[in-house]
């Protein structure tokens, strides 16, 4: 039977180091941390908080939840997710999304928002090989390679890579070209469905990863007065 883990996510950008070694000494077994380029307010990098987190901890595996994969070239994600991987002793786990609810960000990155999917699936396929070849070549729609080996490779060979998203893209992303997948704002009955529908995606295709994981990212808010708690998870919710 899996094993059943519990994690908890980054907030502040200042106190990165701090919160992580908190999280680690009160027994959590994953940190996350997402990011946006720009949003409605003050919001991260999930490579580089979590290199200060790596620094800062020894244990607590380390999850990008998510890195918003179609703003990066393929190959500028491979490497960084190779150091954090290799600086943090192998304890990177490499959750991520397409994004699209802000679109100024994808914008101001000269990335059209309507080819993030696609652009996410071949990053994908781009950072497995990346990470797990030397001397890949690869000719896709995005992405060039020329016999590129990437060094240091990472500690995991490869790092898990998570896809987060509830619509069926996700999904079907998660299925053939992932390790695991991370929705969020699930309901149970919703979780079990969808992890129905992944696994026939998956027994169906044969180049799947032979082990997968599921997760859920639950927003929630802890305070001894059950109103402030509710206040604050609709507060962060906006």
């Amino acid at each position: 039977m899996s094993k059943l883990q519990f994690g908890t996510g980054l907030r502040s950008v200042a106190d990165t180091a701090q919160f992580a070694r908190r999280a680690e000494a009160l027994g959590y077994d994953v940190l996350g941390c997402g990011e946006h380029v720009m949003f409605h307010g003050p919001i991260g990098n999930t490579f580089v908080q979590l290199a200060v987190a790596a620094g800062a901890t020894e244990r607590i595996r380390l999850m990008s939840t998510i890195a918003l994969l179609p703003l990066y070239p393929a190959t500028l994600a491979a490497k960084m997710g190779s150091v954090l991987d290799v600086a943090s002793g192998g304890r990177y786990l490499c959750g991520i999304g397409v994004g699209g609810e802000f679109p100024k960000e994808f914008e101001a990155c000269g990335v059209p928002v309507a080819e993030r999917g696609a652009r996410a699936t071949e990053a994908m396929q781009v950072m497995r090989k990346l990470w797990t070849e030397r001397e890949v070549s690869f000719h896709g729609r995005f992405n060039t390679l020329n016999q590129i080996t990437l060094d240091p490779p990472p500690v995991q060979q490869p790092p898990p890579i998570w896809v987060a998203g509830r619509k069926e893209a996700a999904m079907r992303r998660a299925a053939l070209f992932g390790d695991g997948w991370i929705p969020y704002m699930y309901t149970p009955e919703l979780l079990a469905e969808s992890m129905t529908s992944i696994g026939r995606l998956r027994a169906e295709n044969p180049v799947a990863a032979t082990e997968f994981n599921y997760g859920v990212f639950i927003f929630s808010a802890v305070h001894r007065d059950g109103d402030v708690a509710r206040k604050m998870a609709a507060e962060r919710l906006g």
